[in-house]
Formats: C-alpha cells, sequence, structure tokens
C-alpha cells in the first residue's frame, strides 16, 4: 500500500474515533440557557462556599433528574465542569461578571462524571467555549494548625429541608442576615454552618491574593464563624481596630495561612462567546 493510502486510512481512522467518541458523550435530554436579567442578592457573594448553591439538583440530590443554576458565571460553570479551582481559569474577564440561568433535564442515573460531561458539552455547543491546558506553579497560602491547636466547633446535625429550594432559601436568609450583622462595622466576615476544612480553604481564597491549600489533616465538619478588618484604606478612627484576616485565622479558629507554592494545571480560554445560543 502507498503512503496516500496509509494516510487515507489514518485519516478515517482518526475521524472515525472522534465521532465515536462524541458519539458516547452523554448530553442533556432538554437544556435552557438563558442571559439572567436580574442578579439580584448574588452579586455580593464571591464565596465558593454559597456560589455552589446555585447549583441545584442533579446526582446526589433531591432532584437528580434535573438541575436547576439560577445565577452562575461562565467560570463557575467552568469550575463544576472540568473540576477545577477559579484560579485555575484563564479567560476574559467578563466570564466572572456576566450571569447565566440554566435549566436541563437528566438522562435516569446519571452519574456525577456524566453531569460534568454533559456540563462540558454544554459549554463547547452553547457558548463554542475551546480551551487548552497548561501547568503552571502559583504561590499559594497552606491552610495549617497553628501552634496552639484548632479551634474548631463540630457542626450540629444538618437541617432537614422538604427540597433544595427550601434549603437555598434557608442558606439565603443566613447570608442576609451575615451580612446584616457586619454592616456598618467595617468588619469583614462568613458563617459557614456545616463547612469541611477543603470547603473552608476555598472560602478563603475569596478574600485573600492567592489560593488557599487545605493542609490541616483534620476531617468531619465545622461550624466556622469569622470575622477580620478589610486591608483597604479607612478615614482614620472610622472603625474600631479589629485583626486582619490572618490574624483572625490565627486566633478565632486555631489555623494559619502559611506562604508556600504549589503546581496546578490551567484551563486557558482560546474561544467563549459572551451570548450563547439559547433553547
Amino acid at each position: 500500500m502507498n503512503a496516500t493510502g496509509r494516510a487515507v486510512i489514518l485519516s478515517a481512522t482518526v475521524f472515525s474515533t472522534i465521532s465515536s467518541v462524541s458519539a458516547q458523550t452523554p448530553s442533556f435530554e432538554v437544556a435552557s440557557v438563558k442571559v439572567a436579567s436580574d442578579v439580584q442578592w448574588s452579586d455580593r457573594l464571591n464565596d465558593p462556599y454559597l456560589q455552589d448553591h446555585n447549583f441545584r439538583g442533579g446526582p446526589g440530590t433531591n432532584s437528580p433528574d434535573r438541575i436547576d443554576y439560577p445565577r452562575v458565571t461562565l467560570r463557575m460553570l467552568l469550575e463544576r465542569a472540568y473540576a477545577v479551582r477559579p484560579e485555575q481559569i484563564v479567560g476574559p474577564g467578563w466570564i466572572t461578571e456576566q450571569r447565566y440561568v440554566i435549566t436541563a433535564k437528566l438522562p435516569p442515573g446519571t452519574t456525577p462524571d456524566q453531569l460534568r460531561l454533559m456540563l462540558q458539552r454544554l459549554l463547547a455547543e452553547r457558548f463554542h467555549v475551546r480551551l487548552h491546558r497548561e501547568n503552571k506553579t502559583l504561590p499559594v497560602y497552606q491552610l495549617v494548625v497553628a501552634k496552639g491547636g484548632p479551634k474548631l466547633t463540630p457542626a450540629e446535625s444538618l437541617a432537614e429541608y422538604k427540597d433544595a429550594r427550601e434549603q437555598a432559601s434557608a442558606l439565603k436568609q443566613q447570608a442576609r442576615a451575615g451580612l446584616a450583622a457586619n454592616a456598618g462595622t467595617g468588619m469583614n466576615g462568613f458563617q459557614l454552618f456545616r463547612t469541611t476544612l477543603t470547603e473552608l480553604a476555598r472560602s478563603l481564597s475569596s478574600y485573600v491574593e492567592r489560593p488557599v491549600v487545605d493542609h490541616t489533616r483534620l476531617g468531619g465538619y465545622y461550624l466556622v464563624s469569622l470575622m477580620w478588618v478589610p486591608d483597604r484604606p479607612r478615614p482614620a478612627g472610622d472603625f474600631a481596630p479589629g485583626p486582619s484576616i490572618f490574624a483572625a485565622v490565627a486566633e478565632q479558629l486555631g489555623l494559619k495561612l502559611q506562604p508556600s507554592k504549589a503546581d496546578f494545571q490551567m484551563l486557558v480560554i482560546d474561544n467563549a462567546e459572551r451570548t450563547p445560543e439559547t433553547n
């Protein structure tokens, strides 16, 4: 067989493999994608712990056959679809600003891994996302146990909710209460009612200049309340003095944010459309 014949066979084989993989990629039975017209309270809540509650339904929930994402950014969708941290995504600024409303029906028995593949396919088809991966070493903070030991309160049992919507409503009220408690004090703060240390590290990442990685080796769930004075210019005497976030983590939680470096695989966005193809 000559070189041309081998090339034709090779091309046919590659095309067949790609088509087969595409055909095997699961997809939503029905999916609706719209630009959000009303962001409401979620503008302030950049905390990943609270962002998670913009992702309702799916495998392991009370609504395994559908998803309801009421106020999500493209970056949040990429995090969920590719199981990465926000710091691992490189793209245009609008992917953290524009919000979308996504609802979809899942095939029976959909697994978490299949849902991630479905989201990847949705991003490619509706937002025309194209990306590539790069390895990069980034400065991080390691969350470690401080010298005196942890000062953590074990979480109480999860409250019983009728459904995911009732749970989301309760969390919204808790978040608003936390914002109201800090209003006028000049303090920043949050409460996590049932969190792992890994989730706490993710939340802290939103308030410091680098990713926070859990190195405490502490398991279980905890009730975490943290308050600190933000590092920004303020008129003299405007607010009572208080701890920085680093001092607050040590004093209030018995933990420490320790500078370090870590290797990350980055997702670099080559193309993405701000206005998606709708239904």
